[in-house]
């Protein structure tokens, strides 16, 4: 103890006692205490009063800033275990902590720790802490029905004037919480789990008080330092033990139980993200939340799809979503293979989703180990893997399912290949049969497009093959017979005497909508087929062709461009009959345009000569049963069209050099599907149209150009130039 002068320099002492001896980790509330008595105090409220503070509130800033006048050297060691005001909370030996986790109001002692030496420790106001680890006793704030009187100068009286000893101390095993903030205030080393390494202890507390309100329920708790005390407890020896702990603790808890009101849980479950979203560092939120979606998922509480798709198989059980992702496959593919083994997937109750357990998924995982690759197949066939990927592009060969971006077939799927390109056999001794390979390379194809001439276009036919596998190096094949050449590519392709959807827009230069709306407008009628399914009426679309055209066909006529020609015919006063979408698909009456502004009509132009061909072309193809349709455009030329719209190609006339010819255009631009389609199927362009010429086309893509015939007018050469477009029609329909 010093005694102090009233006066030193200009400097009035604001006591004139203190104490000048510290004590271990004593902060300034603990020195007050001490002060009060060296100078004779009534109480210590009355001290602080003569200090020109207030003893109702102690600001622990204010009591500093009053020993710091003081000549003493220990001012440093108090300030660092003294609590001091920063923004929201408080600054504490070096660590932030929010204010909720210091106590003013309700004080605690250790019994023993005031047996030793009365005077106040640091952490008795830290309220997570529940028993002192020096001791193993538990914090008290006094004795049952009398607590702690904080007016008396000397630490550790209650109010009936009772002094707390080490008789009144009651036996509780410090928990690892209460190592770790002692440790931490007093400086000590604190061994941390790799996941908590570096954190500070705010963030480790709150991420403890998280935890034990899942634990809790998450239910509104009283805003008390015990209750405060009790989830901090019970939520930092699972946070410490990090995931697996946590999610063994989780799955324990009362109402996260299958059998648990489905109400209260649902009401529970909504308040985490409030709850989560008080952990501000990223890791330690990410760690409860795991825990806690692992937790229901493994009690099978909720379906882990959405945001818990990562979690899906902690309860043993496999979205279909996460089941493909696991053997590789799509989802669609999965249904798929559901289906093909006539598994029904579980549907938990008040869950969503369909749900596969391991033995179901062991028995897809079967089915996949069977199945065999292009490689595998190709043995079986005898044949190349390529083979087998342009039979497949075909769609001669159907795979059973794809697996990371390539086909799979199984023995059914190959079996029913083989018996399709064998049963059609032939047993005429007649024919002089070849090896399909032989056959094949000699020609210059490849299998997959001499297996596309049995299956399809019936030009050739099997005269032998082996029973056994290597089906492709036993088959035998032979040009067919000529009462086989003209078989059917497509049976019941194209229906006779009735005009599809597909087959006016093709005609009309329209799509598929702009014949709906022509329809409704009553420009076109309908009749009904005989399998009762609407098609366009011919004459109806005759007459309308006959009436009616494209705006666009005036553009030649206008010197503009094809989408400008009906904003030129407005400015003349001419309206179309129709407004849907683009304006190149709107129609325009012949007469009227020719009334108003005295244009002729745009086919005026066409010569006899192209009608001729088109209505030889179109006989031709219904009599082979082509499914394409023919129209004149504005060049003039005629388009030949599958109504499908798989395969086009131009007839165009080339007045100077007397010849005709045909354009096939395969582009990435206008015709991508087209493009694709060949190029998976591996199909050189030369082969598609044999002695036409292949030229590259802007971007990626090509042009199939052939010079037919001359141009002549006599009968013989129009059938030659009819009989080549079929030929090449043919072959594009082969091929697509």
């Amino acid at each position: 103890m010093s005694q102090g002068q009233t006066h030193i320099g200009t400097n009035i002492l604001p006591m004139p006692i203190w104490p000048a001896e510290t004590y271990p980790h004593e902060p300034i509330q603990g020195w007050i205490h001490r002060a009060a008595e060296r100078n004779y105090a009534y109480s210590t409220d009355s001290f602080i009063d003569s200090l020109g503070l207030s003893g109702r509130d102690w600001d622990y800033d204010e009591l500093l800033n009053v020993m710091q006048r003081l000549p003493i050297d220990c001012y440093k060691e108090i300030e660092h275990y003294t609590p001091k005001r920063s923004g929201e909370g408080y600054d504490i030996c070096g660590h932030k902590v929010p204010l909720r986790f210091i106590c003013k109001s309700e004080r605690r002692v250790c019994p023993i720790c005031l047996e030793e030496r009365r005077y106040v420790r640091a952490w008795f106001d830290f309220v997570p802490v529940a028993s002192c680890p020096h001791h193993d006793v538990a914090l008290i704030g006094g004795l049952p029905g009398d607590p702690l009187d904080w007016h008396h100068t000397e630490i550790g009286w209650t109010r009936s004037g009772r002094k707390i000893r080490a008789a009144h101390a009651t036996t509780q095993i410090a928990s690892k919480l209460d190592h770790f903030i002692v440790k931490s205030l007093t400086g000590d080393l604190v061994c941390l789990p790799d996941h908590l390494d570096g954190l500070s202890l705010e963030a480790i507390l709150v991420a403890s008080v998280c935890v034990g309100k899942f634990h809790r329920g998450g239910e509104k708790h009283s805003a008390t330092h015990e209750s405060l005390r009790s989830l901090c407890q019970l939520g930092f020896d699972p946070l410490c033990g990090g995931s697996e702990v946590m999610i063994d603790t989780l799955r324990r808890v009362d109402w996260l139980q299958p059998g648990y009101d489905r109400a209260s849980f649902k009401s529970r479950c909504n308040g985490a993200p409030n709850m989560l979203a008080s952990i501000k560092d990223k890791a330690l939120r990410e760690l409860a939340s795991d825990a806690f979606a692992r937790a229901r998922v493994k009690n099978g509480l909720v379906t882990p799809s959405g945001r818990l798709s990562k979690y899906d198989g902690e309860d043993d059980h496999l979205n279909i979503k996460g089941a493909a992702r696991r053997l590789g496959l799509t989802p669609h593919t999965m249904r798929v293979l559901l289906r093909k083994l006539a598994i029904v997937p579980k549907h938990r109750k008040n869950l969503r989703g369909l749900r596969l357990n391991e033995g179901q998924l062991a028995s897809v995982q079967k089915y996949i180990q069977s199945a065999y690759d292009s490689e595998e197949a190709a043995k079986r066939l005898g044949c190349t893997s390529e083979d087998i990927e342009s039979l497949a592009a075909r769609k001669l060969l159907l795979p059973a399912f794809r697996m990371v971006g390539r086909n799979r077939y199984t023995n059914m799927e190959l079996d029913a290949f083989v018996n399709s390109i064998t049963s059609p056999s032939l047993s005429d001794t007649s024919l002089d049969g070849k090896y399909i390979a032989h056959f094949a390379e000699q020609v210059g194809i490849s299998l997959a497009e001499a297996s596309s001439r049995i299956l399809r276009d019936k030009s050739l036919v099997v005269v032998d093959h082996s029973s056994g596998p290597d089906l492709f190096k036993g088959l035998k094949v032979a040009d067919a017979p000529k009462k086989h050449l003209h078989a059917r590519l497509r049976p019941k392709a194209q229906v006779r005497d009735a005009i599809t959807y597909a087959e006016a827009a093709a005609r009309l230069g329209t799509k598929h909508e702009g014949i709906k709306s022509l329809i409704k407008a009553s420009l076109i009628k309908t009749i009904k087929d005989p399998r009762h399914k609407e098609r366009v009426c011919p004459a109806s679309l005759e007459l309308f062709e006959s009436r009616y055209v494209k705006a666009a066909a005036y553009s030649p006529a206008l010197g503009c461009h094809p989408t400008s020609a009906l904003k030129i015919l407005r400015t003349m006063g001419v309206l179309p009959i129709n407004d849907w979408k683009s304006a190149g698909t709107r129609f325009v009456d012949r007469d009227e345009v020719m009334r108003i502004t005295g244009l002729p009509s745009p086919e005026t132009a066409v010569s006899a000569e192209w009608f001729t061909i088109k209505d030889e072309l179109e006989e031709h193809l219904a009599a082979r049963d082509i499914p394409a349709t023919t129209r004149i455009t504005s060049e003039p030329a005629i388009e030949v069209k599958a109504t499908t719209g798989r395969w086009s190609f131009i007839v165009r006339s080339d007045q100077d050099r007397k010849l005709f010819s045909l354009t096939s255009s395969f582009t990435s631009k206008l015709q991508p599907a087209r493009l694709r389609k060949v190029e998976k199927a591996s199909i050189e362009p030369g082969k598609i149209w044999p002695g036409a010429s292949v030229n590259s086309a802007d971007g990626r893509g090509f042009l199939l150009v052939d010079e037919a015939l001359g141009s002549e007018t006599d009968g013989a050469t129009e059938f030659n130039l009819v009989d080549h477009v079929i030929t090449r029609a043919c072959q594009l329909h082969r091929f697509l």
